[in-house]
């Protein structure tokens, strides 16, 4: 097979993910990772992101820095100085421009503003929201940014929001999706089995406000707990440390844990942790969509984790400040400063704007 570009490279592995790549292809595809540190970059990336369940399954075997070495020292002594001081600076000029390209191509996914599909990463760095309609996908200054086969097969999309940002998905029946800072959420484009349309939450924050349609139900999974929606507004929230919470503004819910079902009420939300339901303040927990997060008991940490989730700023306590607790709103509307000038005086604290550090007074 002819030379090819890192494309078709990507195209290879992405064939070999979706199970329909030749055996002539798989081949070549082997040797390219065993002799392409890059190629096997590339590929390691893209198994971690369409297909995590199989990781490892083309995992290769490559030599130690230190077994390189030995091998470089085995070299001298059959070949001349200068021709091992070429092969040597070569392989380092690769390697560095491999690890260029890796380093700026491929950066943590958690710290991009992006919507992924089909192996494309699009990003989304000044946009405020996407719609989709017709087979097309838009930002909200009405560029197209992806077309899709709306009678073809599912395909799976993703939308990362990082820390400092919000943004609103909005569905082809003007039902919104709006997802908080630190959110990541899965959904699928073209026809889908049934006529329900699927979303998964695995991770952060959403408040959904679905329009009624009973012929193509909204089925949000947050992991621990499902849903499925026909009209109505609910908040739903998953971490990792508190498990997931679906709190029903307007309408009726059913909502199951996959052993158990209930039917929650207007006022009402329940907890994946023993599938508690429990009456919830509204402007407690949607409050973030008007920019406001109210906090009835706030330690330092608190505050400092809300800092990063909701400005991309890493506040720093004195370690000397003891664990307190204060009632709080911060106010997304104003500035990191003036937050934290508000909140210095509440808890009885000082604040150095320079060093975005908090103080003892």
């Amino acid at each position: 097979m002819k030379n090819i570009t890192m494309e078709e490279t990507r195209s290879l592995i992405i064939a070999e993910i979706s199970d329909v790549i030749t055996s002539a292809q798989k081949v070549h595809l082997d040797q390219l990772r065993m002799q392409d540190v890059a190629v096997k970059a590339l590929s390691d990336q893209l198994y971690e992101k369409l297909a995590p369940e199989k990781t490892g399954i083309n995992e290769l075997v490559f030599p130690t820095v230190q077994e390189l070495i030995d091998r470089a020292k085995l070299r001298q002594r059959r070949k001349r100085t200068r021709m091992l001081a070429i092969v040597t600076v070569s392989m380092a000029a690769c390697l560095l421009a491999a690890v260029f390209i890796i380093r700026n191509i491929y950066y943590h996914e958690e710290k991009r503003f992006c919507f992924t599909v089909s192996g494309k990463v699009i990003p989304l760095e000044g946009s405020l929201s996407m719609t989709i309609e017709n087979g097309m996908i838009k930002t909200n200054d009405n560029h197209i940014i992806y077309r899709y086969d709306e009678n073809g097969s599912p395909t799976i999309a993703a939308l990362n929001v990082p820390p400092g940002k919000k943004f609103d998905l909005i569905l082809q029946d003007k039902s919104v999706v709006e997802l908080n800072p630190e959110s990541r959420l899965l959904f699928s484009l073209g026809k889908e089995e049934g006529s329900t349309r699927n979303f998964k939450l695995e991770k952060g924050e959403v408040y959904v406000i679905a329009t009624p349609n009973e012929k193509r139900p909204l089925v949000f999974d947050a992991v621990d707990l499902t849903t499925t929606v026909l009209g109505t507004e609910f908040n739903v929230k998953r971490y990792e440390t508190e498990g997931a919470t679906i709190s029903l503004v307007e309408g009726r819910l059913s909502v199951t844990n996959g052993t158990e079902s209930c039917q929650l009420k207007s006022g009402e939300e329940i907890i994946s942790a023993g599938f508690h339901v429990r009456k919830f303040d509204v402007d407690e927990v949607a409050g973030w969509r008007r920019g406001l997060i109210r906090f009835d008991s706030a330690t330092p940490e608190d505050i400092k984790r809300a800092v990063k989730k909701f400005y991309d700023k890493d506040l720093v306590i004195d370690k000397n400040i003891p664990e307190s607790h204060t009632m709080f709103n911060l106010d997304l509307n104003e500035s990191l400063h003036t937050n934290m000038e508000s909140y210095s005086e509440v808890a009885g604290l000082s604040y150095d704007s320079i060093n975005c550090t908090l103080n003892l007074k």
